[in-house]
This record gives C-alpha cells, sequence and structure tokens, in this order.
C-alpha cells in the first residue's frame, strides 16, 4: 500500500505481512535487527538524496513522496517488528506484557 493519503498504521501492517510471507517469522539478536533497521533507514535516505540530487529542492513531487513513504513504512515496520519480539521475550521472562500498566 503505497497511496499516500492511506493510514499509516494499516501499512505499517500489511508491509510486515509482506516481509512474514517473504522472511517468515523474523527473530534476529538486537545487533542484527539494528543491522536490518539501519539498512532500510540507508535506503530511506538514499530516497531523499536521489530526490534531491535531481534538482529538486522539496518532495513536492508525487513519485518521490510516494517512493519516501514506501521506505520508512519499511522502517516502521522493521521497528514494530523487533519490538514485538523484545516484548515476546519479556513476557516469557516475567509471564507478563510490557508496556502495559496493571493500573487503569
Amino acid at each position: 500500500m503505497d497511496r499516500l493519503c492511506s493510514n499509516p498504521i494499516e501499512s505499517i501492517s500489511a508491509e510486515q505481512m509482506r516481509q512474514l510471507k517473504k522472511w517468515g517469522v523474523q527473530r534476529h539478536t538486537w545487533p542484527q535487527w539494528m543491522s536490518v533497521l539501519a539498512e532500510e533507514v540507508g535506503e530511506a535516505a538514499q530516497e531523499v538524496n536521489k530526490t534531491f540530487e535531481s534538482g529538486h529542492s522539496t518532495l513536492l513531487e508525487s513519485q518521490h513522496r510516494v517512493k519516501l513513504r514506501r521506505e520508512l513504512i519499511q522502517v516502521a515496520a522493521v521497528a514494530v517488528t523487533w519490538v514485538e519480539q523484545l516484548d515476546e521475550e519479556t513476557s516469557k521472562e516475567n509471564n507478563s506484557c510490557p508496556g502495559k500498566s496493571d493500573e487503569h
């Protein structure tokens, strides 16, 4: 989903599903996760650099915004998947769900 007006959370979820289908369940060490995340951030940076190197001073052209959005959605999907792994590991260790308070 690359439409600019689509819900970003839905786009992230869809990207996670795409990655799941492509790679299967991803479980990595923290250094491996950081490498994957940095690679995705690097791709987003490359998209920004390509846009500005081509003489565009802003990202006004829709095609550039769509490409950058796609890369940023991939960054977010990787980060969320990593957080999910951290939460699963913490939950197994503590028999609780991290990030949620027992107080309401």
